[in-house]
């Protein structure tokens, strides 16, 4: 499972310097460059995904899991996903045990 997990975190931040790149151009730097660095941020998070996946598969209840996939699909436009997760992770908070 910490595996799965390290590469899917590790090709998702890769994915978010991509997008910090982008959020700092200026808009004739963003007009130049920016789109194929936003693509290219899209295609590593779309790597993070089955890593990911395969962590939640293993650790079903692993709420750093739901929460790295909820934001991932969100930013790769799969919103039903993201929610579905974001569900998950509802369900998962409620069944753990209470820290005292």
């Amino acid at each position: 499972m910490v595996a799965q997990y390290n590469l899917g975190i590790y090709y998702n931040n890769k994915a978010a310097d991509l997008y910090n790149k982008v959020n700092k151009m200026s808009m004739a730097e963003y007009s130049k460059s920016g789109k194929k660095l936003e693509t290219d941020a899209k295609a590593q998070s779309q790597k993070a995904v089955p890593y990911l996946e395969a962590a939640l598969k293993l650790n079903p209840d692993d709420q750093d899991v739901m929460y790295s996939l909820s934001k991932i699909y969100l930013n790769l436009g799969r919103n039903a996903d993201s929610e579905r997760m974001e569900k998950m992770m509802a369900q998962a908070k409620a069944k753990a045990p209470k820290k005292k």
